[in-house]
């Protein structure tokens, strides 16, 4: 009786081993996927603006659109709904890293959310991609890649120094700092002074994540992420709301 009792211990335990070295490669592997998701996505939109820009060029000269204070672009209004969705959506993701037990499942469905807005903005961003973009003007494009591949190479270049630091903690919110600074740059393109408030909402969130992890005894990431994830989810949200009321 003892024996089976002591072999049913020893199967369970194991079990559970086997269950959380698979859960942690899964983990592991879905957040590489994210990563590279979020990267494609990144350069997918570079490439169709580029191309859309070098056809309408062919067509009749160079695109020009007059600069206004507010952003009156139906396009971009769709582009924010994906763009936001989608990096909201990767944010929850990394929040996975390492969240109290409990949050899980809100976290999960925090994803959901996200990639339900991001998928319904890239329907709307397909259907109105004739319409006008702050990014058809030439300069504002140039700017606007050059913001991006700045930021790209800030956040890469960090993450880097901190995995060899073996700081690997503060990666997350070095990335969400480095990520709401670059939106600065992006206001002047798009003349939207709201993203003011979304770089300052990521450089509070990636601050504040430093300070409150360790309080809460989580990963900063589950900090940076579930606060960076939100505040994007908003902002994607924003983005469908000002579309649906042009």
């Amino acid at each position: 009786m003892w024996i089976g009792q002591a072999t049913v211990r020893s199967i369970s335990t194991t079990s559970e081993s086997t269950t959380s070295a698979l859960f942690l490669r899964f983990r592991r592997v879905s957040q590489g996927i994210l990563w590279r998701a979020a990267l494609c996505g990144f350069f997918l939109f570079h490439l169709l603006s580029r191309i859309m820009i070098q056809c309408k060029r062919k067509e009749g000269g160079a695109v020009q659109h007059k600069r206004r204070d507010l952003m009156e672009y139906v396009r971009d209004y769709t582009m924010y709904a994906s763009i936001f969705g989608m990096f909201s959506f990767v944010w929850f993701g990394w929040a996975q890293e390492k969240p109290k037990a409990s949050w899980r499942i809100y976290i999960g469905l925090a994803s959901a959310a996200a990639l339900l807005v991001c998928l319904v903005g890239v329907y709307l961003s397909v259907k109105n991609w004739d319409a006008p973009s702050a990014l058809s003007d030439g300069t504002a494009f140039r700017n606007y890649l050059f913001t991006v591949y700045i930021e790209l190479f800030l956040a890469g270049a960090g993450a880097f120094v901190f995995y060899k630091l073996n700081r690997q903690n503060v990666v997350a919110p070095w990335i969400a700092f480095i990520v709401g600074i670059h939106f600065i740059g992006l206001q002047s393109v798009f003349d939207d002074p709201s993203l003011y408030l979304l770089a300052a909402l990521l450089v509070a969130v990636s601050i504040l994540s430093i300070f409150i992890s360790p309080k809460l005894q989580v990963a900063n990431s589950a900090i940076a992420g579930i606060g960076a994830g939100t505040v994007l989810f908003c902002f994607a949200v924003l983005g469908l709301i000002r579309y649906l009321s042009v």
